[in-house]
């Protein structure tokens, strides 16, 4: 819990090179143009991924520990509410950084978020559960993820 405290006050401040500029650029290729992330960036943004993933596979660590029965039961309330907090926290960096790019020259929201999509597996899973949650902003509910 106390990580996910100093994450939510501390993480903008994380990662200033790719949150002030943008990460895809055009390219030219055979049949056509295509997007493709700059190389400047690709070291940064697997960081992210990886920072975003390594905090979803801690909370979910948790929610399997309490589904097996390894927790006490007294827990269960914090390990749900740590839950909850943490996908509020990853998917609003997501919307964070899918709003940022798509406000830069002709990038997309799209483009973005399959950057994102390739390099953490699971969002995709979340996305099928809730397939408008990057379009109509669904994580604001609470509860959305179980």
């Amino acid at each position: 819990m106390k990580e996910l405290e100093i994450y939510e006050k501390q993480f903008h401040t994380y990662f200033p090179n790719i949150r002030k500029n943008k990460l895809l650029t055009w390219k030219k290729v055979e049949n056509g143009k295509y997007q493709f992330m700059k190389t400047a960036f690709v070291n940064d943004f697997e960081n992210l991924c990886y920072f975003l993933d390594r905090i979803y596979v801690k909370a979910s660590g948790y929610g399997m520990a309490k589904t097996l029965g390894y927790t006490p039961k007294e827990y269960d309330t914090i390990i749900d509410n740590l839950q909850k907090r943490t996908m509020k926290f990853i998917i609003k960096e997501i919307d964070y950084f899918l709003n940022e790019q798509s406000k830069t020259d002709s990038v997309t929201r799209w483009n973005t978020l399959m950057q994102f999509r390739t390099r953490l597996d699971w969002l995709i899973n979340i996305e099928f559960k809730k397939p408008d949650l990057f379009i109509k902003r669904e994580w604001l509910k609470d509860g959305i993820i179980s």
